[in-house]
């Protein structure tokens, strides 16, 4: 997002070649195939991000269908970031140019976006750190599901395909035996109104690991 804050540059311009990129990509593989993560907005460096062979691709506003047939054939993985993208600021409280352009890259990424979701590209959840407020990430869910991805998959991007991309889907990610028994217990049906996995007051017990850390037992909660 700090391209948006700047007064000289844009989300097109391309920050890395395709070859900086495949460096880079390369000395992680070198030094214990580390994953390589892109934080790419314009389609251009999307695209180079892509070829260059990281594993995900965070923030994409431009995406198109050039860079999702090659994200569907290698597997890369697409970390959106809507709380950053879903919402422009209102005009006068920041600078006229910061404005205009977090309106234009708004409305480009949403349009994009709900396109790589109907296509299928795999989704994982991440909000980019410091553009939503501490403990509303789960808002993020709402959001995809706003751009049209089902209740199911913005679960899914929460929880297995996140886990898998850190290198974790072996501990946690999914409820199976042998797996940390991290899980969420709320009062109502995500799939019905995916809004109550954001919303602390539905969430009546959380167990980090097997043990719960979070429990608000019914009697208080009629007493609330």
């Amino acid at each position: 997002m700090t391209v948006l804050f700047s007064m000289s540059d844009q989300p097109d311009d391309e920050g890395l070649s395709l070859e900086e990129i495949t460096a880079v990509v390369d000395e992680a593989n070198r030094h214990g195939g580390r994953p390589v993560a892109a934080h790419a907005q314009g389609t251009a460096g999307v695209l180079n991000a892509i070829r260059g062979g990281v594993t995900s691709i965070e923030h994409g506003y431009g995406i198109d269908d050039e860079c999702i047939d090659e994200m569907l054939a290698r597997g890369t993985v697409l970390v959106p970031t809507l709380s950053a993208a879903m919402h422009s600021p209102e005009r006068g409280t920041v600078p006229d140019y910061l404005y205009e352009k977090w309106v234009r890259w708004s409305e480009v990424a949403q349009k994009r976006l709900a396109h790589a979701f109907s296509r299928g590209v795999k989704v994982a959840l991440g909000t980019d750190a410091g553009a939503a407020p501490h403990g509303a990430n789960l808002r993020e869910l709402a959001h995809m599901v706003t751009l049209g991805m089902t209740p199911m998959h913005a679960v899914e991007a929460g929880t297995r395909h996140a886990a898998d991309l850190m290198g974790l889907g072996a501990e946690l990610g999914t409820l199976e035996a042998g797996k940390l028994a991290d899980l969420v217990v709320c009062d109502g049906d995500p799939l019905a109104c995916i809004d109550v996995l954001a919303d602390p007051a539905h969430v009546v017990l959380v167990a980090k690991e097997g043990r719960i850390v979070k429990h608000t037992p019914c009697q208080d909660r009629r007493s609330a």
